[in-house]
């Protein structure tokens, strides 16, 4: 029989289960095996003729649709794009939602905020709204910029001016580092503002319509006192408590000695605040916990949120450069935990610091982290970029131990897929149902290739999908008469029944195609299964003539 090559991919959420696990696949009801590249056909006329969709957040709400925010361009560009800022809300199965904007996508058109530079912080509110935040630049200052739009599509006029508002900071320059929301719709934004001469990390919070909140610190804005000898503070990472407190990840920039090596003296921190932005001294020593590290190495951190587990232990994500390794200062994915008084977890790892080899790409470093089941950590993570790029998927637990349950007696999924170029967003949707985001490439030649969004979902093969309206894949058993069998399946497999020829074709967890066919309808011949491992796998049946693709789950023993 011929074999394909396609190959695909696996990830993570946060969920809570009361029930046992199983190995996570390829969701055969979701897009084509699983895979959902959203096109540029489906976004005209409302994004015009681009060829680049660059992906830089995904969020997952609660139901189940998907928002993307990025940036598109008409000129193909691998390295980066600065032209028009996008949202886009799809359905379930990743199809374009028509209630939002009435295509699903909303252009922020560059003629129309020649001043924005950066919108990379997306916040999805509990009535759907959505905050999505970056920086704004007029030559000789710069402002953070927030944009609030409604469940529609449209922007919100109630916030700021036309549903965008800009503040600035004590010096001239300022970026926006994270934003998180408190439950009574207050904004905090975790700022650093600077001039040539001096620089301090800003932490502001906005009341829901955009404006300075006064009772907070000094109309609106504290340049906390976290006990470096200055407030040259680069702030990182931010998580809202349910009491409203937050904690914060940052680094002191401070300069090396005369000969020390480079970001020596620099020291990365978690701190914790009251809801009104009060250092909380109880937590770790004097509100802040320096994390560990080698004098050689710098800390970088892309992700903007803590993970907080069920029993308030704190996880910070992040990744390690050791500068004495040159010439190209490898990247490994780094984890800490903290225990909820910010105490260094020192069971965890070595001293509460635990790496994680191979998830990296050379000297990058593109990975998403959440907590699933209470309290288990799952990581996702290029370990390339371009064609053909790797990805890794993983699974730890409370220890930091790994969880063999995770990927049929493995804690890791490793893979490529030629579409997929940076890909590691994670989020979860109802019944256990997760989503990896990003964008992908279509093909190598730079002056015909284009970047699109690219969607994979994942089930646990303990449940039971349901038919997905939105597609044409429906389980085999809702129809009546294609018969396959024996299952679990022996060395060779049978399928009856069918109405017209048609294309077979088998896919492991991974999603990988193991095995393909084209049967006869009338004489089938049986499919011959003796090379295939013992395990599960996916049965799609697609009839000539006939849109609908049959799936069936297959135990070969």
């Amino acid at each position: 029989m011929k074999k394909l090559s396609l190959t695909s991919f696996l990830l993570c959420a946060s969920f809570v289960l009361s029930q046992a696990q199983g190995p996570f696949f390829l969701d055969p009801n979701f897009g084509q095996a699983g895979v959902r590249v959203v096109r540029n056909a489906e976004w005209t006329p409302q994004f015009g003729p681009y060829v680049t969709y660059k992906v830089w957040n995904m969020l997952v709400g609660n139901d189940d649709k998907i928002i993307l925010g990025g940036n598109i361009g008409a000129v193909y560009s691998p390295q980066g794009v600065s032209s028009d800022h996008v949202i886009s809300r799809l359905l379930p199965n990743g199809k374009p939602d028509s209630s939002f904007n009435g295509t699903g996508h909303l252009n922020f058109s560059a003629s129309n905020q020649p001043d924005v530079k950066w919108l990379d912080n997306m916040v999805l509110l509990p009535d759907n709204k959505i905050l999505y935040a970056g920086n704004s630049s007029t030559g000789t200052s710069s402002k953070i910029v927030i944009y609030k739009i409604n469940a529609n599509g449209t922007f919100d006029n109630q916030f700021g001016t036309n549903g965008a508002i800009r503040h600035q900071g004590p010096h001239p320059y300022n970026n926006l580092r994270a934003i998180a929301t408190q439950s009574n719709g207050k904004i905090i934004a975790l700022t650093n503002s600077f001039s040539q001469t001096a620089s301090a990390g800003v932490i502001m919070r906005l009341n829901a319509n955009g404006i300075m909140d006064n009772t907070f610190g000094n109309n609106g804005s504290i340049t906390p006192n976290l006990g470096f000898s200055d407030a040259k503070v680069l702030y990182r990472m931010i998580k809202v408590l349910e009491d409203n407190s937050f904690i914060v990840v940052g680094t002191h920039t401070a300069d090396p000695a005369s000969g020390a090596p480079a970001y020596s003296a620099h020291q990365d921190f978690v701190a914790k605040f009251n809801a009104d932005g009060v250092l909380q001294t109880s937590f770790g020593t004097n509100g802040k916990t320096i994390l560990p590290k080698m004098s050689t190495e710098r800390l970088s951190f892309f992700n903007k949120y803590v993970d907080i587990d069920q029993h308030g232990d704190i996880y910070v994500n992040c990744s390690a450069e050791d500068f004495t390794s040159g010439p190209n200062y490898p990247t490994e994915v780094l984890v800490y935990k903290l225990q909820a008084n910010g105490s260094i977890a020192y069971n965890y790892g070595q001293d509460g610091r635990l790496p994680i080899p191979g998830m990296h790409a050379d000297n990058f470093y593109y990975y998403d982290a959440c907590i699933q089941n209470g309290d288990q950590l799952l990581l996702a993570a290029m370990m390339d970029t371009g064609m053909d790029a790797q990805y890794m998927v993983k699974r730890l637990n409370a220890d930091g131990s790994n969880d063999l349950t995770f990927a049929g007696n493995s804690a890791e999924i490793t893979g490529s897929r030629a579409a997929l170029d940076h890909f590691h967003f994670i989020g979860l949707q109802s019944n256990n149902k997760i989503i990896v985001g990003g964008y992908g490439r279509k093909q190598k030649n730079p002056t015909a290739d284009t970047l699109h969004p690219v969607l994979m979902r994942l089930v646990d093969h303990k449940t039971e999908e349901p038919v997905d309206s939105g597609t044409a894949i429906v389980p085999l058993k809702e129809q009546d008469y294609i018969k396959v069998f024996p299952n679990p399946a022996g060395n060779y497999l049978y399928i009856r029944g069918m109405k017209a020829d048609a294309d077979i074709l088998l896919f492991d967890i991974s999603g990988k195609a193991v095995m393909s066919a084209h049967l006869s309808g009338k004489a089938p011949e049986p499919l011959d299964c003796s090379v295939l491992a013992p395990g599960i796998y996916w049965l799609h049946i697609k009839e000539d003539l006939n849109t609908t693709v049959y799936t069936h789950k297959l135990i070969k023993q």
